[in-house]
């Protein structure tokens, strides 16, 4: 089983205590040694980092959570692999990214669903071999065939919450997408958040054996959701979840259901 780790926040962040606790989760205290990913945004276009290595004994990795590659980003999507479809190698490594209704959009996904194989893509076609990629071009092919640039969150709330929910009858679907300005997570049976703000706690990674003071590493007023497969940390209140939940600058986001 893959992990997931996603930040959604209302300021630029890095992603640096979160990210070392995945790191340390892909190929040593994990068997996730298959590729490694994050994605974020800068002025709303996405950039991409993934290697088809542990990201354990990635010097990318290390560098990004050391701070010598520094990132900022309202958003991150992180993906460590451990496969299941589709050969190691850079393009089968997550996440993966295409660009729809003058958006950048970002997909990382937790599971398998080798069935997807046998939908039909008319828009999107993957660069690699998996099930991840398929399933992520077959959600844009929904949202470019019954939605347009202008359509309301609750419309596109709509078309991936019935495209997921298609998707994950064909096995275990938890992923995360987003579009620069919103975060959807998908939960089918292992995906869960927290929500992080600046208060006066110690915060200890579960696999990193790191502790850090939130006040420390939080700025006055920020706020941002941490979305991960399993919890990242001992003491924050970790929410499972299944069905899709909108994230924006830092809170969830209710829409209407059509």
């Amino acid at each position: 089983m893959c992990e997931l780790m996603a930040i959604c926040s209302n300021m630029e962040v890095n992603p640096r205590f979160s990210f070392k606790e995945i790191k340390i989760r892909g190929g040593d205290k994990g068997a996730h040694r298959d590729g490694w990913g994050i994605g974020f945004y800068q002025e709303g276009a996405a950039n991409i980092i993934k290697e088809a290595l542990p990201a354990y004994k990635s010097q990318k990795a290390r560098a990004i959570e050391d701070g010598t590659i520094k990132l900022n980003s309202k958003i991150f999507v992180t993906h460590i692999r451990w496969s299941s479809a589709g050969e190691v190698s850079p393009q089968n490594a997550h996440p993966f990214k295409r660009t729809l209704f003058n958006k950048d959009w970002i997909f990382a996904h937790n599971g398998t669903v080798r069935g997807i194989f046998n939908e039909k893509l008319n828009h999107f076609k993957p660069v690699g071999e998996t099930d991840s990629e398929y399933a992520f071009c077959f959600i844009l092919d929904k949202l470019k065939e019954k939605c347009k640039e202008n359509s309301s969150t609750a419309d596109f709330r709509k078309v991936i919450e019935e495209t997921a929910n298609q998707i994950k009858e064909l096995g275990k679907f938890n992923c995360i997408l987003s579009d620069s300005e919103y975060v959807y997570a998908f939960g089918d049976n292992s995906l869960c958040f927290t929500i992080r703000t600046k208060v006066a706690k110690s915060l200890t990674l579960k696999d990193a054996d790191y502790t850090i003071n939130v006040s420390d590493m939080k700025r006055t007023g920020e706020k941002a959701v941490i979305i991960a497969t399993m919890p990242l940390t001992t003491e924050e209140e970790w929410t499972k979840f299944k069905g899709l939940k909108i994230f924006k600058d830092g809170e969830e986001i209710h829409t209407k259901k059509h």
